[in-house]
């Protein structure tokens, strides 16, 4: 196959998913905004629950929610059946997310929700499924054209994927969470460095290397070797600063003295 041919199957898959999330921009409505406020309104968990493709669908969103200060966690609806859904307490808040909303392992994890009166928010595409009838906050997510043999999860990923972006935004802005609270939970890595202030890089009055005016050599050195800043603040009896000495200028007046 050619290389222009690449280029074009490229092409075609990412027009097959911008369809789709035209498609899924129009089905935005009530639901959405029941789901966010349920979302926001938490006083526990949010867990995030599928199979497959689903699951791992369900892992981003829900650690794009925890970094918006969303407490949230994401459970394979294939283990909860062996004992995760002991994970799972009635303040919770659970997310379904199935294409189908027929698999089979979703269906402990909806009876369990049921049981137990957790609030069940279901992210499907058939109105008929067992998912869609149990969710107390059914999200519709309209059935679009796979790409790869028509089959292949990839339009249908991309939709779950964006709706779980735009409720995890859709809470930040509802709860008011700002730059400085998301710096807070990224406190490393670039997203750190970006939101780093002149705070963070300042030092404590006790880290400071202040010495007195009046002091011999000696000393002034002893003080800058121990705080290791390469620098020292002389100070005067009423604690106004007086001068800087830097470790290049020792250096270079050692060198003529």
């Amino acid at each position: 196959m050619k290389n222009s041919n690449l280029k074009k199957i490229a092409k075609d898959v990412l027009d097959l998913e911008i369809q789709a999330l035209k498609k899924l921009k129009k089905y935005i409505n009530n639901s959405f905004d029941k789901a966010v406020n349920a979302i926001v309104k938490c006083q526990s968990k949010i867990i995030l629950c599928g199979v497959g493709k689903s699951f791992l669908i369900a892992s981003k969103i829900s650690a794009t929610l925890s970094s918006v200060g969303c407490p949230s966690f994401s459970l394979s609806a294939s283990d909860c059946a062996h004992g995760d859904l002991g994970s799972i307490s009635k303040k919770d808040i659970l997310i379904l997310i199935s294409n189908s909303g027929e698999t089979q392992e979703l269906k402990p994890v909806i009876q369990y929700a049921n049981r137990n009166k957790i609030t069940l928010i279901g992210i499907v595409s058939k109105k008929n499924s067992i998912l869609y009838k149990a969710a107390d906050i059914k999200v519709f997510i309209p059935e679009v054209k796979e790409a790869g043999l028509g089959i292949v999860p990839t339009s249908s990923t991309t939709e779950s994927l964006a709706l779980g972006d735009c409720l995890a935004i859709a809470a930040l802005k509802k709860k008011g969470f700002n730059r400085k609270n998301f710096k807070v939970l990224h406190p490393k890595g670039s997203l750190g460095a970006q939101l780093k202030t002149v705070e963070d890089l300042m030092i404590t009055k006790k880290g400071i290397p202040f010495i007195n005016e009046n002091s011999d050599m000696k000393n002034a050195l002893n003080v800058m070797t121990k705080k290791k800043l390469g620098v020292l603040i002389a100070i005067n009896k009423k604690k106004f600063t007086t001068g800087i000495i830097t470790d290049g200028q020792i250096r270079r007046s050692s060198q003529k003295k």
